[in-house]
């Protein structure tokens, strides 16, 4: 997603929900804030889960945590070589190489992979950007978050045969060297912090329950081989959560 794109789709409901309680001659009152969950929709399209939970109230400001997890990469898996493996601190017993001969690309079922990640969140919620109105009850939010990402990779490998072949079984060429067969999966552990901002809006739909629109991005730091994203990149995403307030 473009930062213009990001920045317009964030701030569009934004300004929107600023502008209508701007001019008005009636007692205005800030949204008062409670502790909240809530569970991000826009994820569950992207087959990941995001729970936010805010324990915490400090005045206008705010302490939670948020976890999402998925199981789903954005892009397909590259075809796995053996090259690649062993550039990534593989096994290098398992291989699909003739003896003393070069190392040959071989497709592979697709990895098993998972995502998650723990973030501590703290926001404000401006006086001058809420209202607590019997029409209108919304607070605009600017916050920023330090998550712990994790990725656990598993990589199917392929084991060479134990001995050479025969020379007369590959029709005289004397390569001692057979097809390579599946072996044991390779677990990859990647992990790192990476920190965020983020902006939005809540709009009450009750006493309780309310939506949030915004957005979030954080700054990538770990080196995931299955993401189009590398480290120093930035990963922009919308929210739109549904929650409830105690």
């Amino acid at each position: 997603m473009s930062w213009f794109r990001f920045v317009v789709l964030t701030l569009i409901p934004t300004t929107a929900l600023a502008a209508q309680g701007a001019p008005s001659a009636m007692r205005r009152e800030p949204l008062p804030l409670r502790q909240t969950l809530s569970f991000d929709l826009n994820a569950a399209l992207d087959a990941r889960w995001r729970l936010s939970v805010e324990p915490l109230v400090i005045g206008r400001l705010t302490v939670g945590l948020s976890a999402s997890s998925t199981a789903v990469v954005d892009q397909a898996a590259p075809e796995v070589s053996y090259a690649t493996l062993s550039a990534r601190e593989t096994d290098l017993s398992l291989a699909p190489c003739a003896y003393g001969g070069p190392c040959y690309p071989y497709p592979t079922s697709e990895p098993t992979y998972r995502a998650s990640s723990l973030s501590l969140h703290t926001r404000w919620y401006p006086t001058g950007l809420s209202r607590d109105g019997e029409r209108q009850q919304f607070a605009v939010y600017i916050g920023e978050f330090l998550s712990y990402e994790e990725r656990r990779i598993s990589w199917p490998q392929w084991l060479h045969a134990p001995y050479p072949l025969p020379a007369d079984s590959l029709g005289g060429s004397g390569l001692p060297w057979s097809p390579p067969s599946p072996g044991p999966s390779w677990v990859e552990r990647l992990h790192g912090l990476e920190p965020g901002a983020e902006i939005g809006a809540r709009l009450m739909m009750g006493q309780r329950v309310f939506i949030e629109v915004g957005g979030m991005v954080r700054i990538v730091t770990v080196d995931d081989p299955l993401s189009r994203r590398r480290p120093g990149d930035s990963d922009a995403r919308l929210q739109l959560a549904i929650g409830f307030g105690w």
